[in-house]
């Protein structure tokens, strides 16, 4: 198949994928719609006196914040290096959303415990920024679980056969170590902790997250005559008739 039609049939699947989430999350309205500061604030374990449940948003709020901290020293890190292309990666994009999620989630549990414990009405913008943490946490927890998945299953394989100590060294590394394993554990222990749930309703947000970057690659591509990652389409030579 010509690079052309084989491009043309992975816009189709693509499309088609977006189409189905699409229809999906139609119907299953609930997750993020119905995100409050409390619920994206606070332990599930909570106890029922007020003050127990304070200290249980406050121990969240502690946890992320302190997440929040490692996730941007990792990345002030590693652009301190000067490789570029670390922004290529789909393990980077994956790391900023995480980044952003722990910022976000730690500025909605700061918001929450500021607020008098008989202030139940929310505004909109305290609606909206808890709608945010929702949405952002149902994308990066399963892309944080599939980019672990796909390093440590296919990729570290493939470098280990390929025999070259610089990758090899790269991909076991403290800085790989931390966005492809110690991200997902804390990402896994938040999900153990909070209220919130991967609803099927925020399923068309991880496959256009996941399409957002195969078409940078596929520009990427076409810029450098490079791809990201050795995993890629080959071409075939059909034999003269």
């Amino acid at each position: 198949m010509a690079v052309g039609g084989l491009y043309a049939a992975l816009s189709a699947e693509l499309a088609l994928i977006v189409a189905a989430s699409t229809a999906v999350s139609y119907y299953w309205r609930h997750g993020c719609q119905h995100a409050t500061l409390r619920l994206v604030a606070t332990p599930s374990f909570a106890a029922r006196p007020w003050a127990a449940q304070r200290a249980g948003a406050a121990c969240l709020l502690a946890f992320r914040a302190s997440c929040a901290t490692v996730w941007i020293t990792v990345m002030v890190s590693a652009a301190q290096e000067g490789d570029s292309r670390i922004y290529l990666f789909f393990t980077t994009w994956n790391y900023l959303l995480q980044a952003t999620y722990f910022v976000l989630s730690a500025v909605a549990g700061a918001r929450l415990l500021w607020k008098p414990h008989w202030a139940l009405l929310e505004t909109r913008a305290e609606r909206a920024l808890a709608r945010a943490v929702w949405a952002l946490f149902s994308v990066c927890l399963p892309s944080s679980v599939m980019v672990t998945v796909v390093l440590w299953g296919v990729l570290l394989p493939a470098t280990l056969r390929s025999g070259s100590s610089a990758a090899i060294d790269a991909m076991l590394s403290a800085s790989s170590f931390a966005q492809h394993l110690v991200n997902t554990i804390l990402l896994m222990l938040d999900f153990a902790v909070n209220h919130m749930l991967v609803d099927t309703s925020t399923l068309v947000l991880v496959v256009c997250w996941n399409v957002a970057y195969v078409l940078f690659e596929w520009v990427a591509h076409s810029m450098s005559a490079k791809w990201t990652y050795f995993f890629r389409a080959r071409r075939t030579q059909l034999p003269a008739a």
